[in-house]
């Protein structure tokens, strides 16, 4: 009688090593997929942050400009922008559509 019990959990136990086995086979194989995708993801987010800073800089400090130069109310619609996306939640396209209404006017007013 205990045979028969020492042999089931010896058998249970390769049960699961098998699983333990497979299952470690199957985390390579989705490791093997995602790293390269992670590593493709960093570098498109590295190329959209550095368009993100390139035209940010060519806006506010319109030519070759940078210190005395700067476009205060190009910044002003920028700040209040980041304001309305991260602090309120609003939609991307209204405003996209009110930070253009507002550097027309700006445009207008101040030229």
């Amino acid at each position: 009688m205990s045979q028969g019990i020492g042999c089931c959990l010896s058998e249970s136990g390769r049960c699961q090593y098998i699983k333990f086995v497979k299952t470690a086979h199957r985390l390579r194989l989705l490791f093997d997929v995602v790293a390269p995708l992670t590593g493709i993801t960093a570098a498109v987010v590295g190329v959209i942050v550095n368009l993100a800073v390139f035209f940010a800089w060519h806006v506010f400090w319109p030519g070759d400009t940078f210190p005395q130069g700067a476009d205060t109310a190009a910044m002003l619609i920028g700040a209040a922008a980041a304001i309305a996306l991260f602090r309120y939640k609003l939609g991307v396209i209204p405003v996209i559509a009110a930070a253009a209404a507002a550097g027309a006017a700006a445009k207008l007013v101040f030229t």
